[in-house]
């Protein structure tokens, strides 16, 4: 694809992120990340409890194709529970913010957006994206798959690809409803409720597997997507430089071909 067929592409992108006011500096980073790396992709970001509009204004800056949307809630962020593997820790800030995912896909498909790739907003864009098109466009649900863990851990929700397909709205209108049932506030209920759905529309739904390139907590200096999954955005100086690099100043980091 030449640059200028992938820029226009990149226009038929839609980045959905979701942060509250904590992780506004994150989602700050990924803003600057796909200016660099996906300029003419439409960031939308959905922004929980976010009141200061310095916050609202610091994502615009960084990313021209922004676009925002604000959810108001009643969010405890003192009490810690622990996640269904008994070794996360989580607010019901956190889990709510994690399971909003499912509605905010949802209401983006009955937009009628072309392509929706739903990230973290503690992720990094380092390339174009573009290579993922295909994969999208030839499937209702493009998300990471992993078949050999638990019920909870057979998907990965950080990084999920989508297009309008019908099977896809009814995909997240079932998965939204169980993450209801299980508890909206509740870490890896949306994981369960996504991977559960998979396995109760069978054929009906095309879900194919985001290779690791796309969703890489290990940061391979060749992927296209990082994400911080939980402490590595605290503990690994690759990424932790690569936020700072994008965050900071905006440039695109220097990185073998």
């Amino acid at each position: 694809m030449s640059p200028s067929t992938a820029l226009r592409a990149g226009g038929d992108l839609t980045i959905l992120t979701i942060a509250d006011p904590e992780f506004v500096p994150r989602l700050r980073a990924l803003a600057a990340s796909i200016a660099v790396n996906m300029p003419s992709a439409t960031l939308h970001a959905c922004l929980v409890n976010v009141v200061d509009p310095d916050l609202v204004q610091s994502i615009e800056r960084a990313h021209a194709r922004t676009e925002i949307s604000f959810v108001f809630a009643e969010l405890d962020a003192t009490v810690v529970r622990m996640g269904l593997d008994g070794v996360t820790p989580y607010t019901e800030k956190a889990g709510f913010c994690v399971n909003l995912r499912g509605c905010a896909l949802l209401e983006l498909l009955r937009e009628g957006r072309r392509r929706v790739l739903f990230l973290d907003a503690d992720s990094i864009v380092r390339r174009d994206l573009s290579p993922l098109f295909p994969l999208i466009d030839e499937n209702d649900l493009v998300i990471h798959k992993r078949p050999h863990e638990r019920d909870f851990m057979g998907v990965a929700g950080g990084v999920i690809g989508v297009r309008p397909s019908a099977a896809a709205v009814q995909f997240f209108e079932r998965a939204v409803a169980r993450i209801d049932a299980i508890g909206n506030r509740a870490f890896f209920s949306d994981q369960l409720a996504f991977h559960q759905t998979i396995a109760e529309m069978g054929d009906r739904l095309r879900a194919a597997h985001l290779p690791k390139a796309f969703i890489d907590w290990d940061f391979d200096p060749r992927s296209f997507i990082w994400v911080g999954k939980g402490r590595r955005k605290f503990e690994s100086a690759a990424y932790i430089e690569e936020e700072r690099l994008y965050d900071h100043a905006g440039v695109r980091p220097s990185r073998p071909h």
